[in-house]
Formats: structure tokens, C-alpha cells, sequence
């Protein structure tokens, strides 16, 4: 099944690499920004929400502005998600440990 892009409608493109949480999926694309899909309970989505989505929706930026940019490599574990950004800084999203869907350094 075609992964469609944010929205719901044509194909998602652009990806470089894709990466497997527990529940939820991921997306580097080639302009650096990360996008993710599934199930979102856990706030590994990045979005600033517990809501599920099966499109992707766009990983937001520190502090909830803006979006997560300059990321080289993303990778998912079973309720959180981590990035790599080309400063060399690690960015993780996880509910458990810190506030929902937020992703910090």
C-alpha cells in the first residue's frame, strides 16, 4: 500500500529515508524535514498531539514552533522517535519522559 501524502490525497514523495517505531512510521525527506505516521498515544509523532493519523503530518520544531529542520538521519523506537540533525544534535520525542509530542534536544 502507497503511503499518501499530507492531507490524504496523491502519494507522499520526496522521502530519503523511512525508519519503524512500535506503532508509527517515519519519513526523512530530501529538504531535511521529518514527517511521521500511526499511532500517536505516546506523543511519538511530534506534533504536539496524542492524536493517531494514518497520513503524515510534519514533526514541529523545539518549543512547538516552527518545524523540525536539517535532520540527516531519524530513527523509531517502540513509543519514541529520534533525529539527527546535521549540527550533530540528537532530538527525541517521547511522552513517557517528557511533555507529549514535544521533541527536545
Amino acid at each position: 500500500m502507497q503511503v499518501v501524502s499530507a492531507g490524504g490525497f496523491g502519494a507522499f514523495s520526496g522521502a530519503t529515508a523511512i525508519a519503524a517505531g512500535g506503532q508509527h512510521a517515519l519519513a526523512l525527506k530530501s529538504d531535511g524535514t521529518v514527517w511521521a505516521w500511526g499511532w500517536n498515544i505516546h506523543g511519538a509523532l511530534g506534533d504536539y498531539s496524542t492524536i493517531s493519523s494514518s497520513v503524515p503530518v510534519q514533526v514541529v520544531g523545539a518549543g512547538g514552533v516552527g518545524t523540525l529542520s536539517g535532520v540527516t538521519a531519524i530513527a523509531g523506537g517502540f513509543t519514541h522517535s529520534l533525529a539527527l540533525k546535521s549540527d550533530g544534535t540528537v532530538w527525541h520525542g517521547v511522552r513517557r519522559q517528557l511533555p507529549v509530542g514535544k521533541w527536545y534536544l
